[in-house]
């Protein structure tokens, strides 16, 4: 076998290492999808529970704490085999995210501490969480830009617009839960909905223009028009109702957070529904480009057998 043959063997066997390693971040992506969909709706239960001073969504919070936490310990264990394997296509930037994620995962006990007892305010509570789901989204991040693989690339990038979007509107249902079950929008929370509907719709564009054809058509199928006309109609509420000091006509229904919540629930869910079949076909893209890469190393190898003399 020639010394070129054997390079080209050697990065053959590279690339189908790569393509492993790939193949296991995006099984951690799909972790982290679902423990961000756990820690969304456990931020949004969390806030109408701060608000309402535990009278409303008390024991809906301790549930999701519960989903939270069973998320957690899943996607713990996947970072922790990929600890283990300290493998150098595990790019450094991508196990430093992670390093910081699990920092922050050690204090999320005491974040729920503070809000069980009303140690801590909504926003702050909120921009807690924000932030630790900041740093789940940059290991989705860090993957999509050590991957080297064009293909999977591209369905990276899509899958972290579509999440990116997807916190922005969980980010959405916690202001709005604010306003509507403290009875009053000021315009700090007014002008928070308006930046996060502005940003959202960035998020999904990009997350369209890298989108396959058939992951595009399972949006636009997926996403109820019913849901986002209600969705719209109580943004117009929270919009023209900001409280202006003390007057009355500031004043918004409270029982509309209820309304709020379900109907930002149903919005979220769907993407979530869109977010797993892409990771499912992230999945099974990266196995596909495995075994074309397999069969070209097989035929490859045949073909140095036959030709050495």
């Amino acid at each position: 076998m020639s010394t070129a043959q054997q390079l080209l063997l050697t990065a053959l066997r590279c690339d189908i290492d790569s393509l492993h390693h790939l193949a296991t971040t995006s099984e951690i992506v799909g972790d982290i999808s679902g423990f961000i969909h756990a820690l969304q709706r456990e931020r949004g239960a969390s806030t109408i529970y701060l608000v309402s001073q535990g009278k409303r969504f008390a024991s809906r919070r301790k549930e999701f704490v519960q989903h939270s936490q069973e998320a957690e310990a899943v996607m713990r264990q996947r970072l922790e085999a990929l600890a283990e394997e300290a493998r150098p296509q595990a790019a450094a930037r991508l196990l430093r995210r992670i390093a910081a994620v699990w920092l922050a995962l050690d204090d999320l006990n005491a974040l729920r501490q503070a809000i069980h007892s009303f140690a801590i305010s909504p926003d702050a509570a909120t921009q807690a969480f924000n932030h630790l789901i900041s740093g789940l989204l940059a290991i989705v991040f860090e993957a999509a830009d050590t991957s080297v693989d064009p293909d999977i690339t591209r369905a990276l990038v899509a899958i972290f617009h579509l999440m990116q979007g997807k916190e922005l509107a969980g980010q959405e249902r916690a202001c709005g839960a604010f306003g509507f079950t403290h009875g009053h929008f000021d315009d700090a929370h007014r002008e928070l909905i308006h930046q996060l509907v502005r940003d959202q719709q960035r998020c999904f564009d990009t997350f369209e223009e890298f989108a396959s054809s058939e992951a595009e058509l399972i949006w636009l199928q997926t996403l109820s028009p019913r849901t986002l006309d209600g969705i719209q109609q109580l943004r117009n509420i929270a919009y023209q109702h900001a409280c202006q000091h003390s007057h009355q006509e500031g004043r918004v229904n409270k029982t509309l957070s209820e309304t709020w919540y379900d109907l930002t629930t149903l919005r979220i869910d769907s993407i979530k529904a869109v977010e797993d079949t892409l990771n499912h076909q992230l999945t099974a893209l990266c196995h596909q480009k495995i075994a074309q890469v397999h069969a070209t190393l097989s035929g490859y190898s045949k073909f140095i057998v036959r030709s050495d003399p």
